[in-house]
């Protein structure tokens, strides 16, 4: 029986938050500890491990080549409320909260992984996305956790403003192709996947029709 690598945790909590590491550092720093060492022909995620599966797509020199995404109700463009916690809900409209351009200039992760920022947009993270083969977006229609759900999709709201709510294609990132969403929709590589549950409440069915067939080597959409 193969053995599993097993990684000391207070050693590796250690290293990440006593280093003074860059964003890229880090991100290698989780792709050596999740021990991917060999091509990784496919990578389903859950709720925000998507964002740092997709960082490990768009910011990682040299790591194997991921060939299709699977994306379980991942917060893509980010949320714009927290039903489930009452303390942070109350400032969620707060004038601080909903500052976009301190946002963008001190959030550390999401602006530089949808290459958000004018003036920072890294091409190199737009060709390492647009290389996957699929894109498969799973958003669940009674999601109360990811909001707005269309999230899952890189579906969200006017900059500085709660309605109307966008479809993904009516997004700037999309528009404007920051990260290579739309190219990859025009070469048919993306799947919008719209399941019934909760947050990540996810029929067996539907785990077989929209998530095991990109774990084979030679994935074809299911109708």
């Amino acid at each position: 029986m193969e053995k599993k690598r097993s990684f000391d945790k207070e050693s590796c909590i250690s290293i990440y938050t006593k280093k003074k590491l860059g964003l890229h550092s880090k991100m290698s720093l989780v792709y050596c500890l999740m021990g991917l060492e060999v091509e990784c022909k496919s990578t389903p995620n859950k709720s925000q491990g998507n964002l740092v599966a997709r960082g490990l797509i768009e910011f990682c020199d040299n790591a194997p080549p991921v060939l299709n995404y699977v994306s379980l109700g991942g917060p893509h463009a980010g949320i714009a409320n927290i039903p489930k916690c009452t303390l942070l809900r109350t400032d969620v409209y707060s004038d601080y909260v909903q500052e976009m351009s301190k946002y963008l200039e001190h959030s550390k992760y999401l602006p530089k992984l949808n290459n958000e920022r004018p003036n920072e947009r890294n091409s190199i993270y737009k060709e390492r996305f647009t290389s996957l083969h699929n894109l498969i977006l799973v958003m669940f229609q009674g999601d109360k956790v990811v909001m707005p759900k269309e999230s899952c999709w890189f579906g969200y709201y006017p900059d500085g403003a709660t309605t109307p709510l966008l479809p993904p294609q009516q997004t700037k990132l999309y528009t404007e192709d920051w990260i290579g969403l739309k190219t990859l929709d025009a070469a048919g590589k993306v799947k919008f996947v719209g399941v019934p549950g909760e947050h990540l409440q996810m029929a067996h069915d539907d785990v077989v029709k929209h998530v095991v067939p990109y774990l084979q080597n030679n994935p074809t959409f299911l109708s």
